[in-house]
């Protein structure tokens, strides 16, 4: 597992600052269903860092503003956000044309998080004399109006995709709830557990929380495939300390846990995960009165619960289905679920 990254205030606030730019940009009429999903995840990844470092996801994003005429030239900005490997990008910049000098491109902001080392940030706003309208990193996202004509959005999104099947449940979810379903989305979570195949023990655990639309059926079936992959862009969060498995040797080990435990209602073994999914969902922008309205996952959230299990290569099988458990099972003789 990759070191955190190093923030001091002026990091964390880029990027509170990033997250605000991407709820504006949620919020408008650029993005897709679809792609509200992937601005959301980063919105949530962000919201994660410093602390998580999130290697398996890669994402771009790149709004541009108006062309905008100041005189005899023309002027228009870009604002990016792109997770790669592990690092973290966030920038503006844009480009100056005049007919009689032709134009050029320029970069206002840049900052860099690369795991376990300090970031490098540098704001150019100052340099930017021939831009009229340059302004520091905050100021120009603080003044971004996406109900404005002439704003585009580019997103990539690189990470392992949901297959047909997924895109077809997702459609036929969307189809139902137009035919008596319910309509209105509703928080739903994946949660995971990370199997040691040397130890047979959970050593890890991780979560994510998705807002799905359809019946209670239909949102768990989406829950089940959306667990068998996307593991692999959750960071995770070790076990609690409150948990323990007593070795061969008569020694207690904390921070591990039987997989056993996945069946016990009462153990509340993804509790502290539920806590910081919860904690991460970003307040919605109300505009009549300026102040956000806070959104809580619910007391009682759909949840699809998937033990993986992981071999000292980093190899991981998903425990999702029949076939998944009979799989498990001829690897674990029979001693694990």
């Amino acid at each position: 597992m990759s070191e955190p990254y190093i923030f001091d205030d002026t990091d964390r606030e880029v990027v509170k600052i990033a997250m605000h730019l991407l709820g504006k940009i949620w919020q408008s009429e650029l993005v897709s269903d679809k792609d509200k999903e992937v601005v959301a995840a980063m919105g949530s990844l962000l919201n994660d860092s410093p602390d998580v470092v999130h290697e398996y996801f890669d994402a771009s994003l790149t709004l541009t503003g108006p062309r905008r005429q100041f005189g005899d030239h023309e002027i228009y900005h870009y604002w990016t956000v792109e997770f790669q490997g592990g690092e973290i990008h966030i920038g503006a910049g844009g480009h100056f044309y005049r007919p009689t000098t032709g134009g050029d491109s320029f970069r206002s902001f840049s900052w860099d998080a690369v795991p376990g080392a300090v970031t490098d940030c540098h704001d150019y706003s100052d340099n930017l004399r021939i831009v009229d309208d340059a302004q520091p990193f905050g100021s120009e996202v603080m003044a971004i109006d996406l109900s404005e004509a002439g704003y585009q959005l580019r997103l990539e999104f690189e990470a392992e995709q949901l297959g047909d099947d997924e895109e077809d449940d997702f459609e036929e979810c969307d189809s139902s709830a137009s035919d008596g379903g319910s309509d209105s989305a509703q928080f739903a979570v994946c949660l995971w557990a990370f199997m040691d195949a040397d130890t047979a023990m959970i050593y890890a655990l991780a979560g994510r929380a998705y807002s799905l639309s359809g019946t209670d059926e239909e949102i768990l079936s989406v829950l089940r495939k959306l667990s068998r992959h996307d593991f692999r862009s959750v960071g995770r969060v070790k076990v609690p300390s409150r948990f323990s498995v007593v070795g061969p040797d008569g020694c207690q080990s904390k921070g591990f846990v039987s997989p056993s435990v996945l069946k016990d209602p009462n153990a509340f073994l993804f509790n502290e995960v539920l806590d910081k999914l919860h904690g991460a969902l970003p307040p919605m922008p109300d505009y009549t009165n300026g102040k956000p309205i806070s959104q809580s996952l619910g007391d009682n959230p759909l949840m699809c619960q998937t033990l993986v299990y992981e071999d000292a290569a980093g190899n991981c099988h998903a425990i999702v289905d029949a076939d998944d458990v009979a799989w498990l099972q001829r690897r674990t003789q029979g001693e694990v679920l």
